[in-house]
């Protein structure tokens, strides 16, 4: 073959790997540079889980002071319990289809408690303390549970 030949073809083949490079850098890049974009949403997002999630948890623990204080006082555990169910809305619209399911099964179970505090039942710190440890701690496990599952 003729050496001027030779040494067209592999400038061509040159040109043409320069030319196929230069197009799968350019789509990595691009690629790159969409998924750049989406990170702070996805990073917010998740920042706002976890603000949810320690709001949730800041609210049952008002709640459970609530609940199982010496001196209990029913508006200042209504109160508390209609807490919980404000950052339950939040939890529901940011978390994960598990943990909202959890987050809201512990809104109807201190909703429950809280009807039977109101008739009468579970008048005793201890009653209420009882509650607490039967019905809404072992959700609340599970429900740190599932928040770990997802962010860790």
């Amino acid at each position: 073959m003729d050496p001027g030949l030779v040494t067209l073809i592999a400038a061509l083949a040159s040109l043409i790997g320069g030319v196929v490079g230069a197009l799968i850098a350019r789509g990595a890049t691009l690629r790159a540079a969409g998924i750049n974009a989406e990170a702070p949403v996805v990073t917010k997002r998740y920042e706002a889980q976890l603000d949810a999630y320690k709001a949730f948890q800041s609210s049952l623990d008002l709640l459970r002071r609530s609940l199982t204080a010496n001196d209990f006082d029913l508006e200042g555990f209504e109160a508390a319990d209609q807490v919980v169910h404000n950052n339950i809305n939040v939890v529901s619209h940011l978390a994960p289809k598990d943990v909202a399911e959890i987050a809201d099964e512990i809104g109807w179970t201190c909703r429950t408690i809280r009807e039977r505090v109101q008739a009468g039942r579970s008048a005793s710190p201890q009653a209420r303390n009882a509650e607490w440890q039967t019905w809404i701690q072992p959700q609340r496990k599970a429900l740190n549970a599932a928040i770990r599952k997802h962010h860790v």
